[in-house]
C-alpha cells in the first residue's frame, strides 16, 4: 500500500540508486584506465593479488548491487505511476513524478514547475506555496484512492 511515507523511502531509494550508478561508472573508468609502470631500478616485491582482477570483482559486485537496486526502484515505481495515472489534475500528476520518480529537490521540482512564468523570479515564494499545496493535495488524492479501493 503506498502512503506518504513510501513515496520519501522510494526517493531515497531512488537517490541512493543514482549514487550507486556513478560509483559503479566510476569504478569502470577507473578500471579502464591504464596505470604506467614505476621504473625505480628497485625490485619488485611479491604482490598479493592481481589488481585488474580485483578491480573486475569490485566493478561485478557493484553491478550487481544496482541491478537489485534498480528492480527496486522499477516495483515501486510501477505502484506509484498506476495511482499517479488515476489523479484528477495535471499538476498533481507533475508534482509527484518529479519529486518522487524523478526523485528531484524541493527547489528543482519548483523550477519545473513554475520557472517558465514570466514573473517567477518576483513571485519565486508564492510559487513555492502554491508547489507545496499541490504536493498535499495530490498525496490527499492518492490517499482517497487507496482508501476506495480497499
Amino acid at each position: 500500500m503506498i502512503t506518504q511515507e513510501y513515496l520519501i523511502e522510494h526517493r531515497k531509494l531512488k537517490r541512493e540508486l543514482l549514487d550507486e550508478i556513478k560509483r559503479l561508472n566510476y569504478i569502470n573508468l577507473d578500471k579502464a584506465s591504464i596505470a604506467s609502470p614505476q621504473v625505480t631500478g628497485m625490485p619488485r616485491g611479491s604482490s598479493t593479488g592481481d589488481p585488474t582482477a580485483n578491480d573486475a570483482i569490485k566493478a561485478s559486485d557493484q553491478e550487481a548491487y544496482v541491478y537489485s537496486l534498480q528492480a527496486k526502484v522499477d516495483s515501486c515505481e510501477h505502484v506509484i505511476e498506476n495511482y499517479v495515472r488515476r489523479l484528477s489534475d495535471e499538476k498533481y500528476k507533475q508534482v509527484i513524478r518529479l519529486r518522487y520518480l524523478s526523485a528531484l529537490d524541493w527547489d528543482d521540482v519548483l523550477i519545473q514547475m513554475y520557472g517558465d512564468k514570466h514573473n517567477f523570479d518576483l513571485k519565486q515564494e508564492s510559487y513555492k506555496r502554491r508547489m507545496y499545496g499541490v504536493h498535499r493535495k495530490a498525496v490527499d488524492e492518492i490517499l482517497t484512492l487507496i482508501e476506495e479501493s480497499l
